[in-house]
């Protein structure tokens, strides 16, 4: 069954925990410079580092996994680190209530628990990640498609198939969710890609000499 629990030593409920507390408030306030985006991304990994499915020691985590697509899809876009943290608010929302949605231990974020009883967490955390990412970087469609295409192919191994596709149809719902739900936040328009800190001062401008403060 998908809801067998992963090895001991995990500690699934202080782990979700932590990611929807680090998911909260990444969504409340997604306007974090982009050092302060590691925390969030470290427990979004615990999250389904820690999720039911029993996977063998040589199967890829799907959040290590999107985490990385992520980064990729992001750096490649040369996104701002403003609207960096956002893509980060908005997947990791996703992929929580997504998994949350499946076996519900906390409150959801977003969307209420309502998923099919045999869905793969890991595939609706798969596909949730896939969804949004694809939506905020269309151009990107191809990498991310074929991405998820060996995501899904790997879990077919570990996973049945019809536990896969009912994850995969909780994972969209979620996603379309809180997309729908974002589309109306006021982060618009997308600011141009980030190319760094330029000079601005001439090479020949010589060194700047501050005025003489007036008599008083």
């Amino acid at each position: 069954m998908s809801k067998t629990r992963i090895a001991a030593g995990c500690k699934p409920g202080l782990f979700l925990l932590l990611c929807r507390q680090s998911a909260g408030a990444t969504v409340r306030s997604a306007m974090l410079m982009l050092p302060m985006l590691i925390v969030p991304i470290l427990l979004i990994v615990a999250l389904l580092a820690a999720s039911p499915a029993r996977v063998s020691a040589t199967t890829p985590d799907p959040v290590l996994e999107w985490i990385d697509v992520m980064n990729t899809t992001v750096l490649a876009a040369r996104t701002a680190p403003n609207v960096t943290s956002r893509v980060v608010a908005l997947v990791s929302a996703s992929v929580f209530d997504a998994v949350n949605g499946i076996e519900p231990r906390f409150r959801p974020l977003l969307v209420r628990p309502d998923s099919p009883h045999n869905a793969s967490q890991r595939a609706a955390a798969i596909q949730a990640a896939y969804v949004i990412l694809l939506n905020l970087y269309p151009t990107q469609s191809d990498m991310l498609t074929a991405r998820l295409n060996a995501s899904l192919a790997t879990l077919a191994s570990t996973e049945k198939s019809e536990s896969i596709a009912a994850g995969v149809a909780w994972g969209q719902t979620v996603a379309n969710a809180v997309w729908a739900a974002r589309l109306t936040d006021g982060f618009a328009p997308t600011p141009p890609p980030f190319i760094g800190v330029q000079a601005r001062c001439s090479r020949n401008a010589g060194p700047r000499r501050l005025a003489p403060h007036p008599a008083r």
